[in-house]
Parts: structure tokens; sequence; C-alpha cells
């Protein structure tokens, strides 16, 4: 959250291009086919973990030691490390979800030049001279590491060191070995350069995705045209440029390559700044490609290198096989883990600004959502509701009674959300200052000061939330007791955790500051909000006891942010009536001679719940912002952060037109995350401010998203098993078809839901591809059906946005909607049935609680089985159901692609058959049948005749 006259307090921030980075600048001199690196294959050595072999950098004599891994399900994991480092070198943690099984590799073939590796269909081959590696699959080779020979790899060095034997020609300038100044700020680099680099190549493939988080499109483009390198580097940057490769809040170092018969991926894990080249044969010009197709005895097969740069650390690089892309889905959230299922609540609509003054301010809002008749789940509370900016505190005046406040808002289903961020005010006075000064429990300048930068409250030191101890303080904050005026209700928001600094190089920390355990700032930098959105989701997990789910919202994320852990209840069950798992420690520890920080890792040695959504950012209240969003949000969802959105309308700046925003709530409310944000320097933005006609455009919008929560929810359910994205692109669900590869306008919710937004002014009519062969679509508002694949030009006006249901699901939906999501618990379900060309249909519907850990602890749930097949409809419940009592039942069902029935019977499990009312309409060859009343635990079946 900024606001451009004051983000910087005036200043102007300035942001690095690849030529301002000296690590970058030193490895792009590296000249392709000159790779230095020679394997000693006499050195191989296999044993359960993984075979090892020893490298040699024939320029200055450096070994190094490569650890090649055969994971499960078709992944290989490959690191490099100095077999002698003068000094450790960070290696990140705290992100895979647990210590990986591996599989002892077989070797198969070896002779001087080279060594093959089997393990199932996976054949590793390591070569001498130039050393590189080649890995394939049934015979087929999928990637190339160094083929190109880009390894690059800055040992540990002292800084008197110069000669020959351990500076590489690239190195001679000195350029940026020991001390690097940009924008009128330097960089100390004690210990001096230690970055990292190697290219993969990806034959056959032409079509890559991912590395987010950037405002471009969502096929990669290539960056040796001019454009420079993409960058992973978390940074505040609002009002970000368009089809810029630079980075921005947060960074997911994971890129997908896709062609029609195999989907892999590269997770390359490394917290600090990275830089990311991409080339292939597919960005010649055009006459290139004609005549190297046109003459045979050149034609070549298209192929992608992806080259990786990062500024400290060593090489753990994971290499994900598929082959299809729910494969790749799987493999990855095996590693970092699948979304954690959130509170229904949280996929509601959200209202927020900044800021809204006081209670009357609040009230004023919430009673508006009322006498409008638009749902709203939560408010947002930002900075200005606390008392100088001193978070976990209330400005009184303000707000002066904010636990009525809450509880008036829960009385009517809804919830609150204040802003917790991790810089803290320098104020004696200010107990979460002073506690974390005495225990030293911020960042370090070198000299061992606190670092104190500038941001919203004025001078500020920052929580260093790498210390697991740290954490685990800070969770405790969210405790009722600690955090006054908080209660049940109440949920968090970190913002400006990249972290965000005014007046500092990039608007960030200076990379020479000194974190737990001696590691630079450097080394870290992408992880720091990732830490802290941990912290805070255990913070709001322990406030119950373990019993509810928690809900955060972060700006600044990393690999595994999306992360399902499990729930504390099992061991929490023992605590009674303690508030906190701190309060169970501090009871359990005395006897026990071990510190606080690793009692508590025992506590949660399941792992960590992350519980968060993720936005886009300061967004422009523009066109182009608009549009962008959705390839933005597709390229976070493919990389595991499926709980996903964008500030509806655009943060900054006033909507150019009421139809600027009403586009943007019906691109929304077909997104993950669904929270209308602005600025206090743009007009208020409440739904119900732009005429009675937007308004009722709007509702209408939100309204349909309140109807589908049952499939979102669902579909949230599908994800946290399963790892699959919940808004993604359509080549996800048809991997073969190539006009799908380069669609970012157009997307899939879950695997039934197709949705194109208007994103253009004025338009009258879009665009829209409908995928499959012999497929069946059908209109959502209409019910037309249309059969795949096509290319419809679908008039369009202000009142909607084209919504397909793909033949063959079944969509459950809320007969009507309420105010919030907790008044619509006790509403009936309608079945949406659309056939697909064999009059085939099946879908799910998940029940629980919708807030709690009692789905994952007692098996507290329901998950219906939908099937439609030849006039005949049944429920079955999934074996994996457990108990659950709810009043909710099924009233109706609505069946599309149907001939006129003669009747319709229902056999209930009692064995009572009847006769059932039912509606036909001929136009859209539609029946209705109303008046079921089936309760969700019961199975039944329904006969069209």
């Amino acid at each position: 959250m900024d606001d451009p006259s004051s983000a910087c307090e005036g200043g102007t921030e300035t942001f690095k291009g690849w030529r301002d980075s000296a690590f970058c600048r030193r490895q792009k001199r590296l000249q392709e086919g000159r790779s230095p690196y020679l394997a000693l294959l006499p050195s191989l050595n296999v044993t359960d973990d993984c075979a090892d072999v020893t490298l040699i950098n024939l320029d200055n004599h450096v070994t190094l030691m490569l650890q090649v891994f055969s994971l499960p399900d078709g992944m290989v994991r490959l690191c490099v490390r100095e077999e002698k480092p003068l000094r450790p070198r960070y290696r990140v943690r705290d992100v895979l979800t647990n210590k990986l099984e591996t599989q002892r590799w077989k070797v198969v073939k070896r002779n001087e030049e080279s060594v093959e590796l089997l393990h199932g269909d996976i054949e590793v081959t390591i070569y001498r001279q130039p050393f590189f590696l080649e890995i394939r699959a049934n015979q087929e080779v999928l990637m190339k590491l160094n083929a190109r020979g880009l390894l690059y790899f800055e040992h540990t060095r002292q800084r008197n060191t110069s000669s020959a034997a351990t500076v590489t020609t690239i190195e001679h300038d000195n350029d940026g070995l020991w001390e690097e100044v940009y924008d009128g700020y330097e960089d100390s680099k004690p210990n001096g350069p230690t970055s990292i680099g190697l290219d993969i190549s990806l034959p056959n493939v032409e079509h890559v995705y991912g590395i987010p988080q950037r405002a471009t499109s969502l096929r990669l483009k290539a960056t040796s045209n001019g454009m420079g390198p993409y960058r992973l580097y978390n940074l505040d940057v609002f009002g970000y440029p368009l089809d810029n490769p630079g980075g921005l809040y947060g960074s997911v170092p994971l890129l997908l390559a896709h062609q029609t018969l195999r989907t892999s991926a590269i997770f390359w894990l490394n917290g600090s700044e990275t830089w990311v080249d991409i080339s292939g044969t597919w960005q010649q010009s055009w006459w290139h490609w004609l005549l190297a197709h046109m003459l045979w005895w050149r034609r070549v097969k298209p192929e992608t290198n992806v080259r990786w740069m990062s500024e400290s650390g060593e090489i753990d690089v994971f290499l994900l096989l598929g082959p299809s892309p729910k494969d790749v889905f799987r493999q990855y959230s095996s590693l970092t883990g699948t979304l954690s299922l959130p509170p229904l609540f949280a996929l509601g609509y959200h209202q927020c600004r900044w800021n809204y003054e006081d209670e009357d301010d609040v009230r004023s809002v919430d009673a508006g959502f009322d006498a409008h008749e638009i749902p709203c789940d939560v408010v947002w509370l930002d900075i200005e509701h606390t008392e100088g900016k001193r978070y976990f505190t209330w400005d009184h005046k303000r707000f002066g009674d904010p636990i009525k406040l809450q509880q008036d808002l829960g009385n009517k289903g809804r919830k609150m959300v204040t802003i917790v961020n991790p810089h803290i005010r320098l104020d004696d006075d200010y107990d979460i200052y002073s506690e974390a000064k005495q225990a030293e429990y911020f960042v370090k300048q070198r000299d061992g000061q606190d670092f104190v930068g500038n941001c919203w409250p004025g001078p500020s030191s920052y929580l260093d939330f790498s210390n697991p101890s740290v954490r685990h303080w800070y969770a405790d904050k969210f405790s009722y007791s600690k955090y006054k005026g908080s209660t049940e209700f109440l949920f968090s928001w970190n913002d400006m955790n990249e972290p965000s600094v005014f007046h500092s190089p990039e608007k960030t920390m200076p990379k020479d500051l000194v974190h737990h355990g001696g590691w630079e700032h450097r080394d870290l930098h992408n992880l720091f909000g990732y830490y802290q959105q941990q912290a805070t989701a255990e913070g709001l997990i322990n406030r119950s006891g373990g019993i509810h789910r928690p809900f955060v919202l972060t700006r600044s994320f990393f690999a595994g942010s999306q992360r399902n852990g499990h729930s504390p209840r099992r061991i929490l069950a023992c605590s009674g009536q303690l508030e906190s798992v701190w309060q169970l420690i501090q009871v359990l520890s005395p006897p026990f001679e071990q510190s606080f920080a690793a009692i508590f890792d025992q506590v949660f040695s399941c792992g960590h719940i992350q519980g968060g959504a993720v936005w886009t950012g300061d967004n422009l209240s523009e066109w182009g912002h608009l549009k962008t969003s959705l390839p933005m949000l597709l390229s976070l969802s493919i990389c595991g952060i499926s709980f996903c959105g964008a500030d509806v309308g655009g943060f900054f700046k006033d909507p150019e037109s009421p139809e600027l925003l009403v586009r943007w709530y019906q691109a929304s409310a077909f997104q993950p995350f669904f929270r209308g944000h602005s600025s206090m320097s743009s007009v208020r933005r409440e739904p119900w401010l732009f005429g009675e006609e937007n308004t009722e455009l709007i509702r209408r919008a939100i309204s349909q998203r309140y109807a589908l929560l049952p499939y979102w929810y669902t579909t949230f359910y599908h994800a946290h098993c399963t790892g699959e994205p919940i808004m993604r692109p359509l080549w996800v669900e048809y991997p073969s078809d190539i006009k799908t590869f380069v669609l970012e306008d157009e997307y899939m919710i879950g695997s039934a839901l197709l949705v194109r937004p208007v994103v253009e002014p004025s338009a009258k009519s879009v665009q829209v591809y409908l995928p499959g062969n012999d497929e069946n679509w059908y209109d959502v508002h209409s019910f037309q059906r249309h059969k795949a694949p096509c290319i419809l030009w679908k008039t369009v006006t202000l009142s909607s946005i084209p919504v397909y249901q793909k033949g063959g699901t079944i969509v459950p939906r809320k007969a009507f909607v309420k105010g919030s999501s907790v008044l619509q618990r006790s509403i009936p379900y309608v079945l949406f049935i659309a056939h697909d060309a064999q009059g085939n249909a099946k879908g799910q519907l998940f029940a629980d609680d919708e807030y709690s850990f009692d789905y994952q602890k007692y098996n507290c749930f329901l998950l219906c089985n939908f099937t439609y097949s030849s006039g005949t409809i049944m429920a079955k419940l999934d074996s994996s159901s457990g108990e659950f009592c709810t009043q909710a039942y099924i009233e109706s069902l609505v069946s599309m692609g149907e001939a006129c029935p003669s009747k319709v019977t229902l056999l209930h499990t009692v064995k009572e058959e009847r006769c059932v009312k039912f509606d036909y309409d001929t136009e859209t060859q539609c029946v209705k049948i109303e008046g079921l009343n089936l309760p969700l635990s019961h199975e039944w079946t329904v006969r069209i005749s």
C-alpha cells in the first residue's frame, strides 16, 4: 500500500536493470561453449541418497561437488556446492515440506567420457569434458544442463586474493566483486563475490511460463531480443509498469515448459536476487524459420534455453519431468506443499480502502451493503486504524470499542481484517518495540546495531523473521490477551513485507545487513515476507488453540507461501484452556533442557501452515492493468499461489469511467481472491456510489460469485488435496491443443467453468475460443449449447461477461444469495448438469463447518459425488467422507441438453420412489426439477425418462 505522492516521502525510487547488477554483468560476459568445468568421473560415488562426482574449474582449479538425487514421482534434484568453502554458503530452509525421500541410482554404463545413471524410466548421463548433464525419460531427451557451457560458481575467497589461480578472466576488472554502488548507496560485500549460474536447455519446447511476479504476458518472451532477463527480487513497485521483466512484490523461481506431448518444470531453490534469461530457436525471424523448414537438411527442432543467475547461495535445482501438467503440479506440491484450505468467508467479497476513518465509517460501509442488498464478508482496516502506526494497537479516538464493532459485524456473518506490517516504530514505550529490542530480534547492521529505516511510522526497525524464535514470539502477539481489542472475527494483512524501506536502495533493505545466524540479507531477501506470513498464520492458529483456520493476505511471497501443513490440534488437545502454543510450551518446557525454538519446532514438526492469499499489489485504475491482471494471476496460479487476486478497480487513480469499474468487478468475481481496494487519494469506491444502473451491474457480479461459492469451495478443496491450480490456463485442461498455448484473456476455474472477461473499453463483442474435440459448452446465462472446437464472436453488453460450463460436468450453486457466506449456510443447493457428447456428466460438492480444522483432524466433512448417465442422476458419498451434520440440502436440478422427459422419479436411500414435478424449456433444452429437498448426507437417484 503506497500513495504516489508520498510513497517515499517525496523521494523518487529507481530499480535495477540487469546492467546495474554487477554479478549479472559478470555472468553475462561468459561465452557460450567455453565451459572450464571438467567432471572427474573416477570420483563418482553412488549411495542410497545420491550420486556425487567432483567438478574442477580448469581456469582456477577450484573443485565443486555435484550431487544428483533421484526423487520419487519423476523428479531429479541437482546440487552443486564448493568442496572446501572458506565460509559457509546459505542454503534455503523452511520451504521444502519435509525431508525428501531418495532412490538409489544404478550405474548402467560407464567409460572415460561419460557415466549413465538409471532409475525407473529416468536416465541421467554425466559427460566429462566439457562437463554437461543430460536427462532422459523413456530415451527421450528432456533437459540438458550446462550444454551451453554457462555453469558459473564464484568461490569463496579472501579479499587480498588476486592471483590468476583463483580469479577468473571475467573477474579481472574487479567489477563489483567487493563493493558496489547503486543510486548513491554502497553495498559493502564483505564476503566478496558468491554468485552462481547454470543454463538448462529444453529440447522440443517453444512455450515456457511462470517465474512470477511481474506484469507481463503469460507465455514468457525471449529476453535476448533487447528486453533483458527476468528478475526475481521482491520489491515495492507502486503503479508498476506493464510488459516489464522487472520483479515485483514476490518471487516463485518455478518455470514450466509445455509442449503437446509433455509438460516439465524447473524449480530453482534460491532466495537471493535472481535473473533468468530465456532464448531459443523459436525466437528467430520468420524468414529464418521458413528457410530452415523449407530445407529439410537444415531443419531443426525447437529448443528453449533457460539461464539462471543468482547472487549467492548454492545451486539447488529440482527438475520436474511431468509428463502432464497435472503431474507437474503434483510433483511441485510434494516439494513445497499444497494450497492451505481457507475458511469459506475468505472466498467471499472483501471491501477495503486506505483508510476507513473510524467506527462510524465502518458501520456506514457495513450498512451500505445491507441497504443495497450486496453480499460482503469482510471489511478491512489499513494503517490509520492504529495508534501512531504501532501495529497490534487501536486508535481509540477513532475506534473506541473495536471488540463490539467486530462482534456486530460477526453477528451478520462478517469479519474484519487489520494490517500488520513488519516494520516496528522506534518507541521505548511501545511494548512490541521494547521487547524486540531487549531480545535482539531486529535485523542488524554490520556493526551489530539494530538497522533503522524509514517506513510509515517514520524511523523503524525490522523484525528478523528468519529467526525461529522471532517468529514464535511474533505469533504469540496475535493471542487475544496480547492483541488487545482482537476477537475471533479479526484476521490479518501483511503489507510492505518485501521488505519496503523508504530512502534505501531500491526502496528495500541494504543487502549487507545481517540476519540470524550471521547470514546477509542478500542471501535470503526473497524469503522475508514468506517468513512473516508464516509467523502471522501460526499466530492466528495458536490464538484459537489450533481450532480455527487462519486467513492472512500477504503482498510478498516465495515458493511455499501457499503451504498446507497439518493442524497442530492433535498436540494441542491436551492444552485445555491454554490460550496459545507459547503458553503450552511454557508449561511443558521446564523438564527439558531444550530451547523454546527447538520445542516449538517439535510441536510443529508436521509442517507450517501459511494460510494466506496474495494479491498483485499497487495497481492502477487503468484498462491496461485490468487486462494484465489476467496473465499475472494465471502465472501465480500455475506456480502454486492459487489463492490470488488483484485490487478491484485498481488501487491508484480514479476509474476513467464506471465501465472500467464494472468490468473489473465482473472479472474479479471469477478470480480466487475478490477484494475491492483503493487509495486515500482516489474517490470512494463502495459498489453503490456510481449510480443505480452500475450498482445493479456490480450487485449482479458479486451475487454470481456468492451463488457459485459451493463450486469455489469444492475447487479449493480439490486444489488443497492435489496441488492443481484453481484459476488455470486452458492448456492445463487441453494440453495437446496448440491454440490454447498463448491464450491469456480466457481461463478455466477448476475443470468446469471457462471465463472470458471483457478487458477493453466500449467492447461490443469479444472472441472466445472453446476447446475440445466434439466437446459441448453451455452458456451459463442462456444455456445455449456450442460444439467445440470453435471460435465465437460473442456479443457483449455491460450486463455480463461470457462464462461457459463444460459438457460432462456438474456444478453446484446456491439457490439464492444472502448478505454473507455465513448467512448462506442453510440456503439449498442447485445442481447444474451439463451433458457431454455422450450424454454423461460428473461433479462433486465439498461441505464442512467452513472455518475449522475438523475436516482434517476428525474427518468431519462430506464429499458428495454426482454422476449423470442415460437420464439417471446419482448422488453417492465419497469414501473419504466422514461424519458431518448439516441442514443444507439439494433443492433442485437443472439438466442442460436434455430431451423433453415424460416423467421424473426420485429414488431415495430409504427405497421410497416418487414422481417429482419438472419444467422443460424447449428452446434451451433444459429440464428443471424442483422440490427435491435431498439432504447432503443421503444418497439418492433421480431418473429422467
